[in-house]
């Protein structure tokens, strides 16, 4: 009688556990469906793209709890949050800035971004600002990214100077760039 009672006990708590399952995939899949649409609506919209991406990144941050939750993004949005980011940091604190925060941990994919967009002038700064790491590597984890900056640092910050003075100089409209690639698919 006993094992009856305990079978019975963990046949309730699985179906309790498979409706919340469900039940919170289905919550995501709502989300999604609403975040879509408010993106589709921002494209449709009588606004300029410039407006029109930063409200994309607006939506797509609130998404993934402003990139805790990357794994949350498809491919392109995830393309849209590193190239904003990037310009976030380096408008905010340059390139020092960038590889310090979060950001930085996107580093590598955001180059590969540029390079998907065509956005080959800052393709080229971001390029030799990275070239600053030894061997051209940059860890994705912070805290190593942080050791490695904390040795760099003096002999880097002319470099990423000049190239934080060459961004806010840039000739290059990658947002449009960066536009086109994100609703390549998305009209």
């Amino acid at each position: 009688m006993e094992k009856i009672k305990l079978y019975a006990i963990a046949i309730i708590c699985l179906i309790i556990l498979y409706f919340l399952y469900i039940n919170l995939n289905q919550k995501e899949s709502i989300e999604d469906i609403d975040n879509n649409d408010l993106i589709n609506n921002v494209i449709k919209s009588d606004i300029d793209i410039y407006q029109k991406i930063y409200k994309i990144d607006e939506i797509l941050n609130r998404k993934c709890s402003y990139g805790k939750n990357m794994h949350l993004l498809n491919d392109k949005e995830k393309d849209l949050i590193y190239i904003l980011n990037l310009e976030r940091e380096v408008n905010n604190g340059g390139f020092n800035q960038f590889y310090y925060n979060s950001s930085g941990n996107y580093a590598i994919e955001t180059l590969n971004t540029l390079r998907k967009i065509e956005s080959k002038k800052l393709f080229d700064l971001v390029k030799k600002a990275n070239s600053e790491f030894p061997n051209n590597f940059i860890p994705s984890n912070r805290e190593k990214r942080i050791g490695i900056l904390s040795n760099i640092e003096d002999k880097s910050e002319k470099t990423w100077k000049e190239l934080d003075n060459n961004f806010y100089n840039l000739k290059e409209d990658y947002i449009s760039l960066l536009y086109v690639y994100y609703t390549s698919d998305n009209l």
